[in-house]
């Protein structure tokens, strides 16, 4: 008695976890769909991209905050964890990744960023490069999330994506470091001993015509 007991507590457990799965998916393709339709209307009377681009994410902050918590964690995890790369989802999946990547950044909570950014790394947070966002172009010790991101990814895209993003950043040492690991390694010692006097160019720009808007760092 006392294992058809337990059986039916496990089958109980499971169906409650089924439901639950399934109100939360109901619930964030009502997000999708709220957040699709108030931007295409916006899109309607604005032409200015950086004001577009803020309101997308205006937009979706308003919808979450009246968004219970397991809804938005549930609907992050399937995001990160999708067969889909970063640059093949939706706009509405790409701007609730960078959602939280600009919050976390707010936040300081960087194990999140870190699991964000090892799973799903965007060049481009809202309308800045990924480095100038997660720095909020004043704190270069940011950038060592960058580092850690790389470490500990487990999706090759955003592996070579921060890769990228780093070798933007540390252009001089990208020039003298052929091997990944070795350049790696020299710039996240460069950062650690220059990080309290580094300025960074908030004019920065990693795909530029004019040379020195590419420079990260300005003297």
């Amino acid at each position: 008695m006392g294992l058809l007991n337990h059986r039916s507590l496990v089958l109980v457990t499971l169906l409650s976890l089924l439901w639950q799965s399934d109100v939360q998916s109901v619930e964030a393709a009502k997000i999708q769909k709220a957040w699709e339709t108030r931007v295409e209307r916006f899109r309607k009377t604005s032409t200015i991209s950086k004001d577009y681009i803020a309101k997308e994410f205006e937009i979706l902050g308003e919808l979450l905050r009246s968004t219970p918590a397991g809804v938005i964690d549930s609907e992050l995890e399937r995001l990160i964890h999708s067969d889909k790369a970063y640059d093949q989802m939706s706009a509405y999946e790409e701007k609730f990744i960078d959602f939280h990547i600009d919050k976390y950044e707010t936040e300081g909570n960087w194990d999140k960023m870190v699991y964000i950014l090892g799973n799903k790394c965007p060049r481009n947070v809202g309308y800045v490069s990924l480095e100038l966002g997660i720095t909020n172009g004043k704190k270069p010790e940011n950038l060592s999330v960058l580092f850690d991101s790389y470490d500990k990814a487990t999706d090759q895209q955003s592996k070579q994506r921060l890769l990228s993003v780093l070798s933007s950043v540390f252009a001089d040492l990208r020039k003298q470091y052929a091997n990944d690991l070795e350049f790696l390694a020299a710039s996240r010692r460069w950062l650690l001993a220059n990080q309290a006097t580094l300025k960074i160019n908030t004019a920065y720009s990693p795909f530029a015509m004019d040379s020195q808007r590419r420079k990260f760092f300005v003297h």
